[in-house]
């Protein structure tokens, strides 16, 4: 980890120039953010492994995203793998029971 992946002047054209960031902050975002792609990295070349693959594929980023950081990237979802979610499949219940409680409070 001895080269930085973004380095302190590519950090700074990132946000408004009205708006100063202590250098401490910065120091703290770009170390956030490199342990975050070291992290992702490590993780995914852990997923490839698990299904006996020899390179890191996209999938295997996507799921590490969205398992551990609730994080949906739209570049990487395709029409066939759309699929409902246990958040969407739990809403819908929650919505379900909520329209019911009402309907039967309206008679």
């Amino acid at each position: 980890m001895s080269e930085s992946i973004i380095n302190r002047k590519q950090f700074q054209q990132l946000y408004r120039k009205d708006f100063a960031i202590e250098p401490m902050a910065e120091d703290l975002i770009l170390k956030i953010g490199e342990d975050f792609f070291y992290r992702l990295t490590d993780m995914a070349t852990d997923a490839a492994a698990a299904r006996e693959g020899g390179n890191i594929e996209i999938e295997d980023f996507k799921i590490i995203l969205e398992k551990y950081w609730d994080i949906r990237v739209p570049e990487f979802e395709r029409e066939d793998s759309l699929r409902p979610t246990r958040r969407n499949a739990s809403r819908k219940g929650r919505e379900e029971k909520a329209r019911k409680a009402y309907n039967t409070r309206a008679k």
